[in-house]
Order: C-alpha cells, then structure tokens, then sequence
C-alpha cells in the first residue's frame, strides 16, 4: 500500500514538473516573440545608406596615404590599421638607387608629432629589422625636431603627407 501510494505522488510530481516545464518555454517564447518586436529592423533604405557611409568613408587617411605612395612609386606591402582614421603601421618597398628597399612605417593622422611617436617608430622598426619610415599629416614639435636632428638622424626618415 505504501508502495502504491508513493507511486502515485511520484507520477504526480512529474506531471507537476512537466507542467512546469512547459509553462517555462511557453514564457520562454513569449519573451523572445516581444523581443524581435520591440527591435525595429532596418529598412532598404537604411541598409543601403550604411553601406555607402562605410565605402565613402573608407578612412581618408589611408586613401592620402596610397595617394602618396602611388605618387613616389611606393609599393605597399603590408597594412595594420592600429587606430581607425588616426594611425596605420606599413611595411613599403621604396625604389633607391641600389634597388627596392623595404622599410616599416608608421602612419599618424594628427596634428603634433612628438618626440615620443618618433621613437617608438623606431623602435617597432628595429624589432621588425627594418629601416624606420613615418609619414604624417602633422609638423614636428621643437622637441622632436632636436630628437629628430641629434638622436634619430640615421635611423628614421620623417615625410609629411
């Protein structure tokens, strides 16, 4: 009797849970249902829109960047974009007298150029065993012209773009 009794309660408790369980989903359904409602998908118009912002604004610096490279017959090598719009590492082939010559270059769209972006350039040139290149759209400070005079004199080329 006992036996019998506790099957029972047991087939009851899984009815119970399986009860439960489909409340669960049932709720489940609910919120993802309101979810994709309150989520306004884009229209054509906006899809389309998007796109075109992304290609128009495909980042004017890299575009001044190929410009110039293509003006003194630059070969791009390799392109790591370290800031979007702002700063761009490259690896160039520059045409010299003895042939192409590979340097690495850092690229900065600003409008100072200190001491300080000078020598990690050249620092992150000598870890990739290469020559130092930095091309920007900046002047110099005072300071980074000394540095660039005195202390970096054979180990970076400095162009305004």
């Amino acid at each position: 009797m006992i036996i019998e009794e506790l099957k029972r309660q047991i087939e009851s408790e899984k009815e119970t849970i399986k009860n439960e369980k489909q409340k669960i989903e049932e709720e489940k359904q609910k919120l993802e249902t309101e979810k994709k409602t309150r989520e306004p998908k884009p229209t054509e118009q906006q899809k389309t829109l998007k796109k075109e912002t992304t290609k128009e604004t495909e980042d004017q610096f890299m575009v001044k960047i190929k410009e110039y490279c293509k003006q003194k017959n630059v070969e791009i090598i390799e392109t790591t974009i370290i800031k979007k719009k702002t700063e761009i590492d490259l690896i160039l082939s520059v045409p010299s007298v003895v042939g192409k010559v590979r340097y690495y270059c850092k690229a900065k769209d600003k409008k100072k150029i200190s001491e300080g972006d000078l020598s990690s350039a050249v620092i992150k040139g000598q870890t990739k065993k290469l020559p130092a290149l930095f091309l920007s759209t900046g002047e110099l400070t005072t300071k980074a012209k000394k540095e660039l005079d005195n202390e970096l004199k054979n180990q970076i080329i400095f162009q305004m773009i």
